[in-house]
């Protein structure tokens, strides 16, 4: 298994929004419609539940660890966990301003946050997340 330092990181975060800004931009501007209940209770659309999904093939494709993914839309998404326990966790917000998506006012963020799996889920913990404004494509980093 292969250890990520926390700039490393930076990367991995930069292509998995560059991912999903594309599916926002492209096919999920037209996924309205809902698909289901998300783990509060809330309707999930189908442009959040895309979303999501890019942001998990993603993961399993470029990061080379077993993590936890922790995301509105499904809860808790154990990723490559047959490479062993998972050794950091990411707190996704694939679509942060759903509201705003859906009604066309382009204030939509990719939200996402690393952290140790050990570490409490509070942002003391976090050693690396990203902030991308989906429609400017602004990206915000930090580790």
């Amino acid at each position: 298994m292969t250890s990520i330092g926390e700039a490393q990181w930076i990367p991995l975060l930069e292509g998995m929004f560059q991912a999903v800004r594309a599916f926002l931009l492209g096919e999920g501007r037209r996924a309205r419609r809902g698909v289901g209940t998300n783990p509060k209770g809330q309707e999930t659309l189908g442009f959040d539940a895309g979303a999501e999904d890019v942001v998990v093939e993603f993961c399993r494709v470029h990061v080379p660890l077993p993590v936890r993914l922790l995301s509105e839309e499904r809860g808790e998404i154990p990723i490559r966990a047959d490479l062993g326990p998972p050794e950091f966790t990411l707190i996704v917000d694939p679509v942060d301003g759903s509201e705003n998506f859906k009604r066309g006012i382009e204030l939509t963020c990719f939200s996402v946050a690393v952290l140790p799996v050990e570490a409490p889920l509070a942002p003391a913990g976090v050693v690396a997340g990203l902030v991308g404004n989906v429609f400017t494509g602004t990206v915000q980093t930090a580790v």
